[in-house]
């Protein structure tokens, strides 16, 4: 855990002024509000925005298959997510795992969620009928041909060298 690797292969970590972005300790919290079932520390990975000290929310990446992988995504402020935040969370699985495309499972009556997946440009792939007491499940993938936030770089130098070193 802690942060990508440059494409030269040097392990960056993320820090965005007082904002860190690669933040496993707060993996558990965003685990559960995120509805994840079992979060292993030394599989899964987490990128989560914390703001003096504040958790903001983040993203748990599970399942990696070697191709893909699965998101669940959080939030416990409004405005949490920013494009440096984007960037770093779409690039985890695209250009630091190689992966072809990112999976998301929402409730059918996770109606916020369903949005917020579709506007970053997942898109429905499936349903599993009857899957939860109330509702069907959907499955959302998203492509990394398709994924826009790869195209913005992040507007601030926020990855350092784990040394410091710039």
């Amino acid at each position: 855990t802690g942060g990508l690797t440059a494409p030269s292969g040097e392990k960056l970590r993320s820090t965005f002024g007082n904002q860190a972005m690669v933040v496993p300790n707060d993996a558990d919290r965003i685990a559960a509000a995120a509805g994840v079932t079992y979060y292993d520390g030394m599989r899964d990975h987490c990128i989560a925005r914390v703001r003096d000290g504040e958790l903001l929310g983040g993203t748990i990446f599970q399942g990696y298959t070697g191709v893909s992988c699965e998101m669940h995504v959080a939030s416990f402020a409004p405005r949490w997510i920013c494009p440096d935040l984007l960037w770093a969370t779409f690039a985890y699985p695209f250009i630091q795992l190689d992966c072809k495309q990112v999976v998301g499972r929402v409730a059918e009556t996770n109606t916020r969620a369903l949005e917020f997946d579709k506007k970053l440009g997942f898109n429905e792939v499936c349903r599993i009928p009857d899957y939860y007491p109330d509702g069907d499940l959907i499955l959302l993938t998203l492509r990394r041909d398709e994924c826009r936030w790869l195209k913005i770089a992040p507007r601030s130098r926020f990855w350092e060298h784990p040394n410091g070193e710039k």
